[in-house]
């Protein structure tokens, strides 16, 4: 836990209702001026409730797919979860009670602080948690929460809140104040983007900001995030004011245009907040940030160069997050400077990560800063380097599918075949649908290894998923030898290599004394080389070749040859 930095004392006398203080009271102060408020507290709050105990307080509205599934995480922590429903018609009401889940009907004012603290106000424990039905607490995370609420009663706590990708905790994080005692003075304010800490700073309640973690679902569905968006824009309309002066407000408007795809309306939104008077002074983390969201417009509209410039500022200004180099490494190959690109995800895998407000994907920065890393080096012909990578990366993070099919690569190309085999069966398991190509690629690697039970089950169900597909077809031997003659074809073998890819289940290189790395890129796709000496003879190299293929069909081609798409899949469907 990391308590905010006390920056002088200040008394708040009696606990001030915030009913009570002035509507603008802190709105324009710095976080060094709101800051110096937490930690004053002399003496935990009284609050006349059970000691330890936790309610959950959730507002829903047409939750019914959600909520049980968020009941069902919560119940381990909580001694009891309270909804205040905005106007359900869809179920969730009656979900509710037969989980015997303690509700009371209200109505949608357009107003999220209002509603919080309906739900608040139906609160009996001495701690409350807020909550929505599409946060999810980690059953590893129970015994965090069990703790906190034993904390002393003169303090808030703040979580990482992470937004999931395919169900996995690998989005967007940030820290957000969450937990807080049950007292009248401690509500939310502002209708959008409601905010709980200007009254947590009037009681002068300490704040930690703990490594515990709330997963948040909300954004997996694209077109519920732009309802979402749409909405957002529509009430941040009906506060003009706020908007003009408050950065989380202006950051939201560029946020909600980005979702929809307008960017230049976003990156407009985000300038007007970054020209804000006092800014910088009213939210550093917002200031820091802004730049890179513009980076980012400029990126999406193919205008690189002026991307390029946005994400060096807010580098300067953030150099310890990870956005800005991300970003930038991205724009730099889209320029065609891997070299370059190369650097920047070099330094971001030994970045650690940075806790801000402001959201940051650690996770999926380092999952693709390492696989891009893999990548240079299996392109580089750095087979055992490339395999050593992307081993330590589906260490740390194995649902990849795509680390998976270039390590299976990798092993195969050193002749490691049972161990490509399991790369495969393991990436195809992750998701059948990701990768159509693999389902070809593990079949012909079944028959090479002579498992024919195993090979006809991987085709009926290939099949299955893709009725008008061509798949390998089992025979006592490959079907189709790729057969070539080559010498110092560096500059040509990888583009021949890559248009046949699939196609063939062999692939023989007759090498006759290259110096150039060109066995190397054969060995990369899997190529089987033979090192033969040139005695001024094609049909000699060519013959040798030949007598090395296994395949029921035989095609040769030279380093220089390319082929269609269209007349692969003809040749391919030929040979089967």
């Amino acid at each position: 836990m990391s308590k905010t930095k006390k920056k002088k004392t200040v008394s708040t006398g009696s606990h001030p209702d915030w009913r009570k203080a002035p509507e603008n009271a802190l709105d324009n102060l710095s976080e060094e001026e709101l800051g110096s408020l937490f930690g004053t507290i002399k003496a935990p709050l009284e609050l006349g409730r059970k000691p330890g105990t936790l309610t959950i307080a959730m507002i829903v509205k047409n939750e019914s797919a959600n909520i049980r599934d968020a009941i069902k995480s919560f119940r381990p922590i909580a001694d009891e979860i309270v909804v205040f429903d905005t106007g359900s018609t869809d179920g969730t009401q009656g979900i509710l009670t037969e989980l015997g889940v303690r509700w009371q009907q209200g109505e949608w004012r357009n107003d999220f602080a209002w509603a919080r603290n309906q739900s608040i106000e139906m609160a009996a424990s001495a701690w409350v948690l807020w909550m929505d039905a599409d946060d999810r607490i980690p059953e590893k995370q129970y015994d965090n929460f069990r703790k906190l609420k034993t904390a002393p009663l003169d303090r808030a706590f703040g979580f990482q809140v992470i937004n999931t990708q395919g169900g996995l905790p690998y989005g967007a994080r940030f820290m957000q104040l969450r937990m807080f005692p049950n007292h009248p003075a401690l509500r939310f304010r502002y209708r959008i983007h409601e905010q709980l800490l200007h009254s947590v700073a009037l009681l002068g309640l300490h704040t930690f900001f703990t490594d515990t973690t709330i997963l948040h679902t909300g954004y997996e569905d694209p077109q519920l995030k732009k309802a979402k968006a749409k909405r957002n824009l529509l009430l941040l309309e009906e506060e003009p004011e706020r908007v003009r002066k408050e950065p989380s407000l202006g950051m939201s408007v560029g946020d909600s245009y980005y979702i929809l795809g307008e960017w230049d309306k976003g990156i407009q939104a985000y300038k007007d907040t970054l020209a804000m008077p006092n800014c910088e002074k009213i939210n550093r983390d917002i200031f820091r940030e802004l730049p890179c969201c513009i980076g980012r417009g400029y990126h999406k509209s193919d205008r690189r160069a002026e991307a390029l410039e946005w994400y060096d500022r807010s580098i300067a200004l953030q150099p310890a997050k990870h956005e800005p180099y991300f970003y930038k490494a991205e724009c730099l190959l889209e320029l065609n400077r891997p070299a370059e690109a190369e650097a920047i995800y070099a330094k971001l895998i030994g970045m650690p990560v940075s806790h801000s407000t402001t959201t940051n994907q650690f996770d999926i920065i380092q999952i693709y800063s390492r696989y891009h890393l893999a990548r240079f080096a299996h392109e580089r012909g750095d087979l055992t380097g490339a395999a050593a990578r992307l081993e330590t990366l589906n260490a740390e993070y194995p649902e990849v599918i795509e680390a998976w099919h270039l390590l299976g690569r990798c092993q195969l190309a050193l002749g490691q075949e049972q161990k490509a085999l399991e790369s495969w069966t393991r990436a195809i398991g992750l998701n059948p649908l990701a990768i159509p190509e693999l389902h070809g690629q593990r079949m012909a690697l079944l028959r090479r290894l002579g498992l024919k039970e195993e090979f006809e089950l991987s085709g009926q169900k290939a099949r299955a998923l893709y009725p008008q597909a061509s798949f390998p077809v089992w025979n006592s031997g490959p079907n189709l030898s790729l057969c070539m003659i080559v010498k110092d074809e560096k500059s040509n073998l990888p583009a021949c290599l890559d248009s046949v890819q699939g196609m063939a289940d062999e692939i023989i290189v007759v090498d006759t004394g290259s110096q150039d790395g060109t066995q190397d890129i054969a060995r990369k796709y899997g190529a089987r080389v033979v090192q033969s000496n040139w005695e001024g003879d094609f049909a000699k190299a060519r013959n040798l070749s030949l007598a090395q293929a296994k395949g029921r069909w035989i095609i040769w081609l030279d380093a220089d040859d390319r082929l269609l798409p269209e007349d692969k899949a003809a040749i391919r469907k030929l040979a089967e």
